[in-house]
């Protein structure tokens, strides 16, 4: 019996930890793992879980106590969970420190040399006037501040146009940690993901382009990218994996820049799965990303990824209502036929917010027209009932 703990998110959301809870259901019932699936901090995924747990002291002691692994759904854990679960979690502590530190993060990707957009560190008010100073040597150029921590989906970030702008921005985000980044432009956003196993294999993903809106992760697709390229990311990327000793899921975000075959500036990573991965539910064969995290930190076999057809695009469903949704699939299902697979994810969340995530919808095809039509399709449906 492996007795698996999830977090989720302290702020109660949890779709990865319930997409993890759903692929560990699925390892149990098809006899490659006997799990009990204990969950903590999620709203979303108490309905695949053994257990679920609040946040009480006596029930994080519980929750410990009953657990022998535990894996968590975000980086942005707080210490009282960091110190607390320490000496189960996996990944290792050292990548959550790492990761949910934006200046930690920034400065262990220079220890690797990799090339990443200029920034300034920003935690006194010395240092808001030192960098106002050199911001103002490159108005008209664009910054970025962005919170050190607790930043997520736009979350805890401002453009920066003015020096005016980061006086007025740095308090409105807290007054706290953070770092003002350059903002680059982009030939486009990559994301490569793959889980590293305790013997040292690796088994690499589909890249996919990420397009965003308003700083949240809209869509993930399919993207033509030369061997060159791929080799690159996947170099960088296991130079991460290895350097950490790193166990599990993993995402590194990148920037392409200089057209389609210019450099690459790395943005962020996470120690855990992705929703730019999402796809990897339907698209592949034999493993997904959740699949491979749990098998890794259980230390159980994995095969690799096969792609089940040459195209696809995961779109985030932004804000949705159940009544939106079952709009939405109606629709959509029109286009669906032997040349075309859509799969339909709700999150069941308590309470559709803007810009929420409240589930995603994958098209997979061989056909790209007709998957481009769906997507043109899903982009109507969206634009008219997202709020």
């Amino acid at each position: 019996m492996i007795e698996l703990g999830i977090i989720g998110s302290e702020k109660g959301s949890g779709q990865l930890g319930m997409l993890l809870a759903w692929a560990a259901n699925k390892l149990h019932c098809a006899g490659e793992a006997n799990f009990s699936i204990k969950t903590i901090g999620s709203e979303a995924s108490p309905e695949w879980s053994d257990e679920n747990f609040d946040l009480t002291e006596n029930d994080l002691k519980t929750f410990l106590k009953q657990s022998q692994i535990i894996t968590y759904e975000t980086e942005s854990l707080s210490e009282r969970f960091r110190d607390i679960f320490a000496e189960k979690l996996k990944p290792n502590l050292q990548a959550l420190n790492i990761f949910r530190n934006r200046k930690q993060e920034k400065n262990f990707f220079k220890s690797l040399n990799f090339d990443l957009p200029s920034f300034y560190h920003l935690q006194s008010k010395d240092d808001l006037e030192k960098i106002i100073i050199e911001i103002s040597k490159e108005i008209p150029q664009k910054f970025r501040l962005k919170t050190c921590e607790f930043g997520y989906d736009g979350h805890g970030q401002q453009v920066i146009d003015s020096p005016e702008k980061l006086r007025l921005a740095w308090p409105y985000l807290g007054g706290g940690e953070c770092v003002v980044e350059s903002e680059i432009n982009i030939f486009r956003e990559l994301s490569i993901i793959a889980a590293r196993f305790t013997d040292g294999q690796i088994i690499y993903f589909p890249i996919p382009e990420n397009i965003h809106q308003n700083g949240i992760l809209y869509r993930s697709r399919f993207c033509k990218i030369s061997k060159k390229l791929q080799n690159t990311l996947q170099n960088n990327l296991k130079k991460i994996l290895e350097k950490l000793n790193y166990i599990g899921t993993f995402a590194l975000e990148v920037f392409q820049i200089e057209g389609k075959t210019g450099s690459l500036l790395v943005n962020e990573a996470a120690p855990r799965v992705h929703n730019s991965g999402h796809f990897t539910l339907d698209f592949c064969e034999n493993t997904n990303q959740f699949d491979a995290h749990l098998r890794a930190i259980c230390n159980l076999p994995c095969l690799e990824p096969i792609n089940k057809a040459e195209f696809f695009s995961m779109t985030n469903l932004l804000g949705y209502k159940p009544d939106q949704y079952e709009d939405l699939k109606e629709k959509l299902n029109k286009l669906a036929d032997q040349d075309l697979q859509i799969f339909y994810y709700w999150y069941n969340k308590s309470e559709a917010r803007p810009k929420r995530k409240m589930g995603h919808i994958t098209l997979i095809s061989d056909n790209l027209k007709k998957l481009i039509a769906a997507e043109e399709l899903l982009d109507q449906i969206l634009q008219k009932t997202e709020y």
